[in-house]
C-alpha cells in the first residue's frame, strides 16, 4: 500500500446540526512519494487492481489535478499478463483546498491509479481514490414529527399550553424521545450530496432508519416500516450517484454503498427469524441496489453479505447482529448448528479465511 500520512487514521467529523447523524472517518491516508517514477509493488498499491496480477512495475509520479470530480473507471475483465501500474498525487486546488479544510479533511490526499499496458501505454483501467469513508447512523426519520409538538408527546402532538422550551424544534431533539424531523433527514443528506459526496469512496451505513415505537396512539406497522426502509434506501441511492451516472447501475457506481440492519428496521423491533422470510426477501428488494446479485442465496438467509468497495483490497461485512442480540427472542444462542447466529458464525469463518487467503483487509459492521 502506499504510505500513509502520520495523521490519525480514522479522523472523525461531525455534521453540525443539533443531532448526530452523520460521522465522517478517513479510512486511508494515501499518499505519493515525492520522488518521480519511484517503483512499488503489487502489494503496495491500492487495491482495484486484480489478483490476476501476478507481476509488473509501477511508476509513481506527482501530478497536479485542479479538479476533484472522479475519473470514470474503464474496466477490461480477465486481463493477463504483466502490467504496469501508475500512481499520480493529486494536487487540490486552492479554492477545494479551502473547502475540505472547512470540513476538516486533508487537503491534496487523493490518488489516481491507472493499470497500463506495458507495451501500448494503453489504459484499460483508471480510478480515482480519495481515502475516505461516510459513515452514517441512526437516522431515525419520522414522519409523524411535527415542529412545536410536545417533546412529552414524542414530538407529535400539538398542545395550547405547552411551554416554549418544551417544543420541539426544527434540528431535532436528541435524547429527549424524540425522533428525527423529515426535513432534517432530508436537508442532511442534501448537504452531503452537495459538499462530501465527491471527497469519499464509499458509505457504511449502520442501520436504524425507522422511528421508534414509543408512541402508543400511533404503534408503527409492518408496512410502514418496509415503507421507510424503501424511502431511505432510495433517497441513498439518489445522494451517492455522481451526475455522469445515469446510465450506470447502481451497485457499480463509484460511490459504494454498504447496509447494514438495525434493530428498529424489523417487526415488531429486536425480533428477526432465521430466513428465508417475508422480511429478508423484502429486505433484499429494499436494498437491491447495494446487495451484490451473486450472494441473494446467503442474504436470503439472514441478511447478511459483505462487498468489496475497493476491488482486491478493502471489503466491507454486513452483519446481522440481531442473531446475536439477547433481546431478540427468536435466537436462543449461538452454540447449536441449527442457531441462526451460528451459521452467520459460519459464515464469517469462511468469508474472513477467504478474504485473508487474497490479502484482503475488511471493515466489519
Amino acid at each position: 500500500m502506499v504510505k500513509t500520512s502520520k495523521r490519525s487514521l480514522f479522523k472523525r467529523v461531525a455534521i453540525p446540526l443539533g443531532l448526530s447523524l452523520v460521522t465522517l472517518a478517513s479510512l486511508f491516508c494515501y499518499t505519493a512519494q515525492q520522488q518521480q517514477q519511484q517503483q512499488l509493488s503489487i502489494s503496495q498499491l491500492p487495491g482495484f487492481i486484480s489478483d490476476t496480477i501476478q507481476q509488473g512495475t509501477a511508476a509513481i509520479s506527482n501530478e497536479v489535478d485542479t479538479n476533484d470530480k472522479h475519473i470514470p473507471s474503464v474496466n477490461k475483465n480477465n486481463r493477463k499478463g504483466p502490467v504496469k501500474i501508475k500512481v499520480n498525487e493529486l494536487q487540490d486546488s486552492p479554492e477545494l483546498q479551502e473547502h475540505l479544510l472547512k470540513l476538516g479533511l486533508t487537503p491534496n490526499h487523493s490518488i489516481h491509479v491507472q493499470q497500463l499496458d506495458p507495451v501500448s501505454g494503453e489504459t484499460y483501467s483508471s480510478k480515482k481514490l480519495h481515502g475516505r469513508f461516510l459513515h452514517i447512523t441512526d437516522m431515525h426519520p419520522d414522519e409523524l414529527n411535527v415542529i412545536g409538538a410536545d417533546i412529552s408527546e414524542q414530538c407529535h402532538r400539538k398542545h395550547k399550553h405547552t411551554p416554549k422550551d418544551e417544543k420541539s424544534h426544527v434540528f431535532g431533539d436528541a435524547m429527549s424521545g424524540c425522533d428525527s424531523p423529515m426535513d432534517l433527514y432530508r436537508d442532511t443528506l442534501s448537504w452531503i450530496k452537495e459538499n462530501l459526496k465527491d471527497h469519499i469512496d464509499f458509505v457504511v451505513w449502520t442501520g436504524d432508519n425507522i422511528r421508534h415505537d414509543n408512541d402508543r396512539l400511533n404503534p408503527r406497522t409492518e408496512m410502514d416500516i418496509f415503507d421507510m426502509n424503501r424511502q431511505v434506501a432510495d433517497l441513498f441511492t439518489e445522494t451517492f450517484m455522481d451526475d455522469d451516472e445515469d446510465d450506470v447501475m447502481p451497485i457499480d457506481r463509484r460511490v459504494s454503498v454498504v447496509p447494514s440492519l438495525g434493530n428498529n428496521d424489523v417487526y415488531p423491533h429486536n425480533l428477526f427469524a432465521p430466513g428465508p422470510t417475508l422480511q429478508t426477501r423484502e429486505m433484499f428488494q429494499i436494498w437491491r441496489n447495494f446487495v451484490p446479485s451473486e450472494q441473494m442465496h446467503v442474504f436470503d438467509r439472514g441478511v447478511y453479505f459483505f462487498k468489496e468497495v475497493i476491488p482486491g483490497e478493502l471489503a466491507v461485512l454486513s452483519i446481522n447482529t440481531l442473531y446475536f442480540f439477547n433481546k431478540n427472542p427468536l435466537n436462543d444462542n449461538c452454540d447449536s448448528r441449527k442457531q441462526p447466529g451460528y451459521k452467520l458464525f459460519e459464515w464469517l469463518g469462511y468469508t474472513l479465511k477467504e478474504l485473508r487467503k487474497r490479502n484482503i483487509k475488511c471493515l466489519v459492521t
